[in-house]
């Protein structure tokens, strides 16, 4: 082939792509555009929680409430989305369902973390609370079980919930973990005798004995967390960076207003964890 039929053909390819191009790029079809802020408003927002009192959870009367849920409303409602449906979900259950787009959104008291960042996209850092262990009232045992450190000493068994941070967290002190699906059967088990030891955060705690004044368990007091804090964000599919964004901008709103502060003082969390305004994740993950 000659030099200018050579020229010919790749004018000819050339021409041939900027008409494909321009076709894909007018379509909406074959070039995908993220438009999940726009579908969201038109077919409502679908956010997975595991129904944890006082982050996510369905109220007596049904009503989908909790510090994150009162977050995730008020920003849906600053952003023109009509409709919020809770998807209750175990929590191991939560990111390969975002995954599978069973729903938009978790907000679930989810840490962010560098290794759930590979397969979704987070928020910036809403807040902290930590975790320590809980155990039945009068346990001599608890008496020496006052860190982290301690625990791994002792030998004992920790119920953990499947998934969570802190199985990863307390590894380093050499903590066995005995993994469950929630709460709920946990404490079961507890006040079964077939555990001894759980690992529940400050604020599930709290709001447990609130609701069960009467309930035969103690958290152990004075704790030293050892830096086992949970870093909660909300989590997007990783298609969904415009619905992302918006709530993301939304949440820097609540926290410069206040409002943040206001919500998590209702549901019992310590507002002075808030920290400044930021982007969403990743890249990286927030530090404690």
């Amino acid at each position: 082939m000659g030099r200018r039929s050579i020229l010919r053909l790749v004018a000819g390819v050339l021409a041939g792509s900027t008409i494909i191009a321009t076709t894909l790029a007018t379509s909406g079809v074959a070039v995908a555009q993220d438009d999940s802020l726009e579908r969201v408003k038109t077919d409502g927002l679908y956010v997975a929680f595991v129904g944890e009192n006082p982050w996510s959870y369905l109220a007596p009367d049904g009503t989908f409430t909790g510090a994150e849920a009162e977050m995730v409303k008020e920003c849906a409602a600053t952003l023109g989305i009509t409709e919020v449906y809770p998807v209750n979900v175990q929590f191991d259950g939560l990111l390969p369902g975002l995954a599978a787009r069973r729903y938009d959104m978790i907000a679930a008291g989810m840490s962010l973390r560098a290794e759930r960042l590979e397969v979704a996209i987070g928020t910036q850092l809403l807040y902290r609370y930590g975790t320590r262990i809980v155990g039945k009232k009068g346990d001599p045992v608890l008496k020496d079980l006052t860190s982290w450190t301690a625990v791994g000493e002792s030998g004992i068994p920790v119920a953990m919930i499947r998934g969570s941070t802190e199985i990863e967290d307390t590894k380093p002190f050499g903590v066995q973990v005995v993994e469950y699906a929630d709460n709920p059967t946990e404490l079961a088990d507890l006040l079964a005798g077939r555990i001894q030891l759980m690992a529940w955060n400050d604020n599930y705690f709290s709001s447990y004995i609130k609701e069960n004044p009467d309930a035969p368990i103690e958290a152990v007091s004075p704790w030293d967390y050892e830096g086992v804090v949970s870093l909660p964000g909300h989590y997007f599919n990783t298609e969904d960076v415009a619905l992302r964004d918006a709530f993301n901008d939304c949440y820097s709103d609540l926290k410069t207003s206040g409002r943040m502060g206001e919500i998590l003082t209702e549901f019992g969390f310590n507002p002075d964890t808030i920290p400044e305004p930021g982007p969403g994740y990743p890249p990286g993950a927030p530090e404690e």
